[in-house]
């Protein structure tokens, strides 16, 4: 706050210490001179100083004061000696509440670092302690807790925290409040003491903590619980496969899968000084996951999360909760909600059924639109549009389109696409409808192999038949044709222009986000079982090979192909410097179905391919 005259500012005190524990109590009033930058306290004694202002003539200060037993009353201080007079008498009902005591408490770590917390226990701590304790860590990671009457996160905006810790005391529960290296408090290079370290001596921070309580007789060591939400849901995570020390937890918008919040979480940019991207330390990532180590979880745990957390990916509590779950473990998730005669006139195209053989010598079968009067010589700008499914296919007719479950408007406009000068291949690959069970099973454990070369195979068909101009190709798909379009850009650089739109880049992502995504069991078992071949068959992972320009298009309420996987594709390519687009259409899922986003998405199609191929 600037002085009438402009020649000081008024702040709360800030040391570098703010949020330390022994400090709680003392960040007071400070002026500081503007011309020699020298900061004078104002007032003596423990205050704990918020909100402040100064009167028009400089004489007065007024602030708010928070302490354990108010929620925060006005001050009023003179500023040339510096007495306080509290001018308000906020809920004096509250002091004769059961809400627990509050006060500091430290504790040496592993390595001989002094950790400091809070500790609110019953009001009246019964004798001989040994009550059910509960930990509740903090968010950030570089946060920490307010001390007053309900100690929570230094939240940014003012809310509600989750976890009643007053009314948890007048249960009967002690609540501790670590405050482990890494947060706030122990400046820069406490904070730089978790660089590629989440959940190692941050943990041990804690745990010494709890070991302390126990050996003072304040906690029962046989009732314990652990909880925290964003950082402190990431930790309450990580504890419960580190230890099985705790008999419940519950984690609020929390991380399971470090590289999530990279790729998905809004600013997840800020994990690069924590652990570089993703592609440059992915074993970290993993080492580092509380999902890598999830069979050894015993703690009972509940999982909370706002289904349009920007932050904290949903994905994270979706993958956690159903890696538990199929391993038995007890856990629960809440999720919190919010044509006629004319067409024969028309220059739609001329479509047949062609056919071609595969690298192995199998019979491929597909269809080709072709501009009406095929221009003498062909070669021409081609497109290849793969199906979804995997086990899908193409019907024969006016609009050749992915065999849909429920009839829908085709994101590629074929038809326009024909009717401007490209050629349109629709490719069958093994895989998908037409080659019965044992062609559908030639992909199991395999997607992006045979069928990519049987694709393949087919524009080389049409390259030798002189249809195809093999330097005017672009590929386009969505669902698993957005995963084919994906992984192919990443095996070839024959095309000149890719559009995956609902697609998968991380196929773990499949499994553990998407509707019905068991499916994935029949393909590639489940994640943990075959993480390896999940890793080599994701286009993710060969990003750095991407050389074509990729739009990828996605409703931002997908089902069935999670939008994680269209984030982590984009951020990844966007970061290594690659041509790529992302539209995300509000309210879509799996298929668009507001009109004026289908004619929007059909339009950006056209036009990105005649922009790079034509």
């Amino acid at each position: 706050m600037w002085a009438p005259d402009s020649r000081s500012i008024y702040l709360q005190a800030n040391d570098g210490t703010f949020g330390r524990a022994e400090h709680m109590f003392e960040q007071p009033v400070v002026r500081l001179s503007v011309a020699d930058g020298r900061a004078e306290r104002l007032g003596s004694g423990p205050t704990l100083a918020f909100s402040i202002g100064v009167s028009s003539d400089g004489r007065r200060a007024a602030y708010k004061s928070v302490d354990a037993r108010a929620m925060g009353d006005v001050v009023v201080m003179d500023v040339a000696s510096g007495h306080a007079t509290k001018i308000t008498d906020v809920n004096p009902e509250l002091r004769e509440l059961a809400l627990g005591e509050l006060k500091p408490v430290k504790w040496r770590s592993f390595d001989g670092m002094e950790i400091w917390g809070l500790l609110l226990t019953p009001t009246g701590l019964p004798a001989g302690g040994h009550l059910p304790t509960l930990v509740y860590v903090h968010g950030g990671p570089g946060g920490g807790f307010t001390y007053g009457l309900f100690p929570q996160f230094m939240h940014i905006v003012p809310q509600v925290d989750p976890y009643p810790t007053a009314a948890m005391a007048g249960s009967g529960f002690a609540v501790l409040f670590p405050m482990p290296r890494g947060g706030a408090g122990y400046g820069e290079a406490g904070q730089r003491m978790i660089v590629n370290a989440w959940g190692e001596a941050d943990y041990k921070d804690i745990m010494a903590g709890v070991d302390k309580l126990v050996a003072d007789g304040v906690a029962d060591p046989d009732r314990l619980g652990v909880m925290g939400a964003s950082y402190g849901g990431f930790m309450t995570n990580w504890i419960v496969t580190q230890t099985g020390r705790f008999k419940a937890a519950s984690a609020g918008a929390s991380l399971s899968d470090l590289s999530d919040t990279f790729y998905l979480s809004e600013g997840g940019e800020f994990m690069i000084g924590y652990f570089k991207r993703p592609w440059e330390n992915r074993e970290s990532y993993t080492a580092h996951s509380p999902l890598t180590f999830a069979d050894r979880v015993t703690t009972p745990l509940l999982i909370q999360h706002g289904d349009a957390d920007p932050r904290a990916p949903i994905a994270g509590a979706w993958k956690f909760y159903r890696t538990l779950k199929a391993m038995g473990k007890t856990v629960e998730l809440d999720i919190y909600p919010r044509g006629g005669p004319v067409l024969r006139e028309l220059a739609l195209g001329e479509l047949k059924p062609v056919k071609w053989r595969s690298f192995d010598g199998m019979e491929i079968w597909g269809l080709l639109l072709t501009p009406t009067g095929l221009p003498a010589g062909g070669h021409l700008p081609t497109l290849v549009y793969v199906h979804g499914g995997p086990g899908g296919g193409f019907t024969y007719g006016l609009f050749p389109q992915f065999m849909h479950i429920v009839p829908q408007v085709d994101p590629y406009p074929t038809a326009a696409m024909a009717g401007s000068g490209f050629a349109v291949l629709f490719p069958m690959p093994r895989g998908g409808a037409g080659y019965g069970e044992a062609g559908q099973r030639m992909i199991v454990n395999a997607w992006g192999e045979a069928d990519y070369k049987d694709i393949m195979a087919g524009v080389d068909k049409l390259v030798a038949d002189g249809v195809a101009d093999p330097d005017r190709l672009g590929v386009m798909g969505a669902s698993y044709g957005g995963f084919m379009t994906n992984w192919i850009v990443t095996q070839t650089g024959r095309f000149k222009a890719a559009s995956a739109g609902a697609s998968l880049s991380d196929l773990s992502d499949t499994f553990y986000l998407s509707e019905g995504g068991e499916f994935m069991i029949g393909y590639f078992k489940r994640p943990w079982e075959n993480r390896e071949s999940y890793t080599a068959h994701s286009p993710l992972t060969f990003a750095d090979r991407v050389t074509t320009p990729l739009l990828i298009q996605h409703g931002d309420a997908d089902p069935r192909a999670p939008i994680a996987g269209a984030w982590k594709f984009y951020r990844t390519l966007k970061a290594m410097g690659k041509t790529v687009e992302l539209d995300i259409y509000p309210r879509g899922g799996h298929v668009l179905r507001e009109p004026m986003q289908q004619r929007e998405q059909m339009r950006r199609n056209l036009e990105w391919f005649t922009k790079w191929v034509e």
